[in-house]
């Protein structure tokens, strides 16, 4: 291959000389095309290379302000989202009581005297669910008020479906109220059933 040593030399054809004179030409051309652009865009705007931390250091509180929107942004749509996919109310009461089921008697481990209570009981609690299954909400909140006292073994039971038929009825605020007091000890499903009711959407 050819060099510049054979340039100098006078080695090369004439053909090749012309050839290694026009790549030498381009190669200046191209150098100084590129030192011209450089120093317009140096001139017109402000891009060199010693300048780039400095625009960075410009951006930053642009980019913390933008952050911090959008963090907010996210932050509202965590507390309205939730709150905008409840369920309606009225539709988990009414779909709750049509699956109402009656209970069996339950064992008492041979003692009559708390067989004969739990009988009853359970007889009372079965007739308020029939009536509050029947539609007939007033009667059913009668019987089962009569069992939220301490002794009543059906105490949670009657409250969770007390608290049904006040809010079919329309009453909210009684509803909800029943339903704040069920305890999260000892109460098993219905206070998760319980929760689920007061975190529903209430303003049908």
């Amino acid at each position: 291959m050819r060099s510049s040593k054979d340039f100098g030399k006078g080695d090369l054809s004439e053909e090749e000389d012309e050839r290694f004179l026009a790549a030498l030409v381009r190669d200046r051309e191209d150098a100084q095309l590129r030192h011209r652009w450089a120093a317009k865009l140096a001139d017109e705007h402000d891009v060199t290379r010693q300048d780039k931390p400095a625009a960075v250091r410009r951006l930053l509180p642009r980019l913390l302000i933008y952050s911090a929107g959008i963090a907010a942004a996210i932050a509202l749509l965590v507390i309205l989202l939730p709150s905008s996919f409840s369920e309606p109310g009225s539709e988990l009461v009414a779909a709750r009581i049509d699956k109402i089921e009656l209970i069996t008697t339950r064992s008492t481990g041979g003692d009559r005297s708390v067989d004969v209570k739990g009988r009853e009981a359970e007889a009372r609690y079965n007739a308020a669910l029939t009536s509050l299954r029947e539609g007939r909400e007033e009667e059913a909140i009668k019987i089962l008020t009569s069992l939220t006292g301490e002794a009543s073994p059906l105490r949670i039971e009657a409250t969770y479906y007390a608290a049904l038929a006040e809010l079919n009825l329309g009453r909210k605020e009684a509803g909800l109220s029943r339903l704040r007091n069920i305890p999260q000890r000892g109460a098993g499903r219905f206070y998760a059933l319980a929760q689920q009711l007061l975190e529903a959407d209430w303003d049908d």
